[in-house]
C-alpha cells in the first residue's frame, strides 16, 4: 500500500508540470503565437514609425533614420515586419493616411497601408494573421470601444488589395464575432486565394471595376487601387468604366450610388487631363447629378475647353441660392463654392459674394472662409452685415491647448464673419474667440471700430484687403 502511494506520488509530480503547461497553452491565445521572422525584425529596426495626418511635433530625422533600415529589407522581410506591426498600429475614422499620389517606391504612412501597397506578396503572411487575436491601437469607427485586433487589420488589408469585401458590414469587427463566423470568413480568404492567386492586385482591380455585379463600394475600392498602382496607365480602365454606368437622377432624396463612382473616377481623371479622357468629360457635363456635371465642366475646362463652365457656374449658382437647407448636404458645399473660386469668372466671384447673404446658414459658413481667397472689395464690406447673425454653427467642445484642457465655446456665424474680417481687414481689432464672453466683446469691439473707421478705408488690390491709409 505505501509503495502503491509513493508510486502515485510520484506519477502527479511527473504530470503536474506537464499539466500546468498544457493549461498555460490552452489559456494562450493563438494570436501569441508571434511569427519569429517579424518579431526579430522588429527587435532590429523597431516599431512602425506612422507618418502622422497632421505631422504635429513629428520627428522627421527619427523617421529618416527608420526608413533607411526599412529600406535594406527584402520584400518578404517587409511583409514579416509590418503584419508583426499591426499592433502597434494606430489610427481613427476621422484620420487619413491616405494621399492622391500613386504609390511609389516610398513605404506608406502605417504598416496596414505598407501592405496594401506591396500587395499580392503579403496575402500568404496575412491569410496566418487572421487567426491573430492580439490588440491594435486603431478605431476606424467612432462608436468602437474596444480597437481592433490584429486580424481585423489583416482583413481590411487583405480586402482593399482584393478589391472585396468578405465582411457582412464595413467596418464590422470579425473578432467580435463567435469562432464559427471567424472561421467561415477564414475559409472564404482561404478559398478565394487558392482561385485567384495567379493574378495580381492589378487584375484583381481590373476585374471588380468592370464586373457589373461588383459593389458600389467594391468598385470604389478598384477605382482607387488602380489609379494608385498604375497612375495615368488606370486612365483607359478609368475611362471604361464610366462609360459603363447608367445616367445618374437628380431626384432629391433618392440615393445615386453611381454619382459616387463616377465622381471618384473623375476625381482621378481631373489629376492629370489629356484629349483621351475629353469623352468622358462630355458624357459627365450630360448627366444629372450636378456636381458630375460640375467635375465634367473642369475636365473640359482643363484640357482647353471651356464650353460647359458658364452653364455650370449659372446652375451651381441657381442650386446655392434657393437652398434652404433640406437639400444640401453641407459637405457638398465646400465643394461648389470651391469650383466657384477656381472658375474665376464674373459671375462666378459675384455669386460666392451672393453665397454671404444665402438663406441656408451653413452656406453662409462656407462663403465667410471664401473671402480672402476671393480678394473682393464688396465681399469684405459683405462681412459686416453678418456681425448680427446669432445662428449656432457648433457645440462646444474640449480641446488641448497649451498642454491644458480647455472649453472651446460654440461657434455662430457671426463669430465667423468677425475672425475673417481681421484677416482682410489688417487694421481692425484682433478676434478673440477663447470664450463666449471674449466672443461677444470683439464683435462689439470690431462693429464701434468700424462705426467709425469704415469710411476712411481703401481697396489695395495687390493684397487684396481694405486699409486705412498710411499716414504721411
Amino acid at each position: 500500500m505505501i509503495r502503491r502511494a509513493i508510486f502515485v506520488a510520484f506519477l502527479v509530480c511527473i504530470a503536474t508540470p506537464a499539466f500546468a503547461a498544457d493549461e498555460k497553452a490552452k489559456a494562450a491565445p493563438p494570436s501569441d503565437q508571434d511569427d519569429p521572422i517579424g518579431c526579430k525584425l522588429s527587435e532590429r529596426i523597431g516599431p512602425f514609425l506612422q507618418t502622422p495626418f497632421v505631422p504635429f511635433n513629428f520627428e522627421v530625422e527619427a523617421r529618416m533614420r527608420w526608413k533607411k533600415e526599412y529600406d535594406r529589407l527584402a520584400v518578404d522581410e517587409k511583409i514579416h515586419y509590418c503584419v508583426f506591426q499591426l499592433r502597434n498600429e494606430s489610427w481613427y475614422e476621422t484620420g487619413s493616411f491616405y494621399t492622391d499620389a500613386p504609390y511609389s517606391k516610398e513605404p506608406e504612412a502605417t504598416a496596414s497601408r505598407e501592405l496594401i501597397r506591396l500587395g499580392r506578396p503579403a496575402m500568404p503572411q496575412l491569410l496566418v494573421a487572421l487567426n491573430s487575436r492580439v490588440r491594435t491601437k486603431s478605431y476606424p469607427s467612432r462608436q468602437m470601444q474596444q480597437p481592433w485586433l490584429v486580424q481585423d487589420a489583416a482583413l481590411d488589408a487583405i480586402e482593399n488589395i482584393a478589391c472585396r469585401f468578405f465582411r457582412r458590414a464595413v467596418p464590422f469587427k470579425v473578432s467580435n464575432a463567435g469562432e464559427k463566423y471567424r472561421q467561415k470568413i477564414r475559409n472564404e480568404v482561404a478559398a478565394w486565394w487558392e482561385q485567384n492567386k495567379g493574378f495580381d492586385e492589378v487584375q484583381w482591380a481590373k476585374d471588380a471595376l468592370l464586373s457589373e455585379t461588383t459593389a458600389h463600394d467594391e468598385k470604389s475600392m478598384a477605382i482607387d487601387s488602380l489609379y494608385r498602382r498604375l497612375g495615368k496607365e488606370s486612365y483607359p480602365w478609368l475611362v471604361k468604366a464610366y462609360h459603363r454606368l447608367p445616367k445618374g437622377r437628380e431626384d432629391a432624396g433618392v440615393s445615386d450610388e453611381t454619382k459616387r463612382i463616377k465622381s471618384r473616377i473623375l476625381h482621378w481623371l481631373l489629376k492629370a487631363p489629356t484629349e483621351n479622357e475629353k469623352a468622358a468629360f462630355a458624357s459627365a457635363v450630360q448627366d444629372a447629378p450636378l456636381l458630375v456635371r460640375i467635375e465634367g465642366a473642369k475636365g473640359l475646362w482643363a484640357i482647353g475647353d471651356p464650353s460647359g463652365l458658364d452653364v455650370m457656374v449659372k446652375e451651381t449658382e441657381e442650386r446655392l441660392l434657393k437652398d434652404t437647407g433640406s437639400t444640401e448636404l453641407d459637405c457638398e458645399y465646400g465643394f461648389l463654392v470651391s469650383f466657384l473660386i477656381r472658375c474665376k469668372t464674373p459671375r462666378s466671384r459675384e455669386t460666392v459674394c451672393k453665397c454671404l447673404s444665402g438663406r441656408n446658414p451653413y452656406l453662409r459658413k462656407r462663403a465667410i472662409g471664401s473671402v480672402p481667397s476671393l480678394r473682393m472689395e464688396k465681399a469684405v464690406f459683405a462681412l459686416t452685415e453678418l456681425f448680427d447673425d446669432p445662428f449656432v454653427l457648433s457645440g462646444s467642445s474640449a480641446m488641448v491647448i497649451d498642454n491644458a484642457l480647455r472649453t472651446v465655446p460654440p461657434t455662430r456665424v457671426c463669430d465667423s464673419a468677425a475672425r475673417e474680417f481681421t484677416r482682410v481687414v489688417p487694421d481692425a481689432p484682433r478676434f478673440d474667440g477663447s470664450t463666449a464672453e471674449t466672443q461677444q466683446h470683439s464683435i462689439e469691439k470690431l462693429k464701434q471700430w468700424w462705426k467709425e473707421n469704415g469710411g476712411n478705408l481703401k481697396w489695395d488690390e495687390k493684397r487684396g484687403v481694405l486699409a486705412l491709409p498710411k499716414k504721411e
